[in-house]
């Protein structure tokens, strides 16, 4: 029982402590990492909030700043996550460039620019849907009520 309350602990406190929370626009935004390659997750950069748009791509890597430290190592210095913006052709027929923004160790948001089958650290985000407490409550009560009930039958049951 305690290795089991121990890994649910360990979950949930691990998970916490490699997310950022970001507020933008009214809303509050996790910002977490993915290793990989542009051409793998494709899809799901392309879905970020800051995709198309350089001015919220820095925006957010301001916000992250040094949260994630710097890993990706190929860049000289080390960069922290790359916020992917775009891509565009290169001479390469069998590469694309990707473009973004990255916060770096000089304490400041720059450019970047990489190529698409490379393994880069990348930031992304999902919008923290908020829960409404009146319905949690409802459903809170909802339970209690049915144990009681079920209390209550076992009580009558026993005479």
């Amino acid at each position: 029982m305690r290795a089991i309350i121990t890994a649910v602990a360990l979950a949930f406190f691990s998970s916490a402590a490699n997310a950022v929370t970001v507020s933008y626009d009214g809303h509050d935004w996790e910002v977490s990492v993915l290793v990989g390659t542009y051409e793998s997750n494709d899809t799901l950069l392309q879905s970020q909030i800051w995709w198309g748009n350089s001015t919220i791509a820095e925006t957010f890597a301001s916000a992250v700043a040094d949260w994630f430290g710097y890993p990706n190592t190929n860049f000289s210095p080390d960069i922290g996550p790359l916020f992917a913006t775009s891509i565009g052709p290169t001479q390469s027929p069998t590469q694309n460039a990707v473009f973004g923004k990255y916060f770096g160790q000089f304490q400041n948001v720059s450019n970047f620019f990489t190529y698409d089958n490379f393994t880069q650290t990348y930031a992304r985000a999902e919008k923290i849907s908020a829960v409404p407490i009146p319905a949690s409550l409802t459903f809170l009560f909802a339970g209690l009520v049915g144990l009681g009930l079920l209390a209550r039958r076992r009580d009558h049951s026993d005479l």
